[in-house]
Order: structure tokens, then sequence, then C-alpha cells
């Protein structure tokens, strides 16, 4: 007895099974030409030249990042420098100008409280002797380097 149902499965059936019998080769010939593909075989180096190029492009990426930073900051830098360098010789002229200004203000306290100071400096620099007093000079005299 056929029912409707039964003749419904065979119909099924049968055309799952014709389609699988008809598509199987054409799969087949798919998958052939997909593992025998000229195109097909650069592919695995293509897929291994990829992680390749990321990297050279990441260190390309980070040269220039490191180049354009250091044409930002290199000339700043020289300035820096620069500048380091004047301010030491700023403070070390300081010290000098330091030293002549306390030698020369213990140089006037002298010549206005010490009396002996004073008349030292005059007997040497304006050639003033005491009486009966004889002054031997061992050089040349003030007065040649004056003139």
């Amino acid at each position: 007895m056929w029912s409707a149902n039964a003749d419904k499965e065979n119909s099924q059936n049968l055309a799952e099974g014709l389609d699988s019998h008809l598509l199987s080769p054409i799969f087949h010939l798919q998958s052939f030409s997909i593992m025998h593909s000229p195109h097909r075989s650069a592919a695995p180096r293509d897929t291994a030249l990829l992680p390749l190029l990321n990297r050279f492009l990441i260190l390309l990426i980070i040269c220039g990042t490191m180049a354009l930073a250091l044409m930002t900051f290199y000339p700043e830098w020289k300035k820096l420098s620069r500048m380091r360098q004047a301010l030491q010789q700023k403070r070390q002229d300081l010290e000098q100008l330091q030293g002549q200004a306390t030698h020369r203000e213990r140089e006037l306290y002298l010549l206005q409280h010490d009396k002996e100071y004073l008349e030292l400096i005059a007997r040497d620099r304006l050639d003033l002797m005491k009486p009966n007093e004889t002054i031997f000079r061992l050089g040349p005299s003030r007065n040649d380097n004056r003139r």
C-alpha cells in the first residue's frame, strides 16, 4: 500500500540521493581545483609573509616616530646645552667678581680704619719715605710701568 507519507519520503530520499550523487563529482572537482590550483599554492607563502611585513611596518612606524621626535627635540636640546654652558660661565664670572668685591671691601675698610696699612700703601704707591729712611727697589720702578 502506498501512502502519501511514504510517497513523500521516497521522493525526498530519491532527491537527496540524486542531489548528492549529482553534486558529488562537482564537489570533488572543486576541492581538486582548490588544492591543485596554481594560484592557491602561493597562498601559504603569502600568509607567512604577512606577519613579516607587519613587523617591518611596525618597525618603520617606530623609526619614523623616533626620527620625528629627534627632529623636534634635538634643536631644543642643543639650545639647552648652550644655555647651561653660558650659565656655568656666568657663575664663574660671578664668583670672580664677588672675590674682587670682597677684596676691595676689605681694602676700603683697612684704608679707612687702619693707619699702618694706609701708611704702607702711601709709601709703596706714592714713593713716600720717612725721614732718614732709604728705599731699595729690586726691579723696575712703578713709575716706569704707569707710562
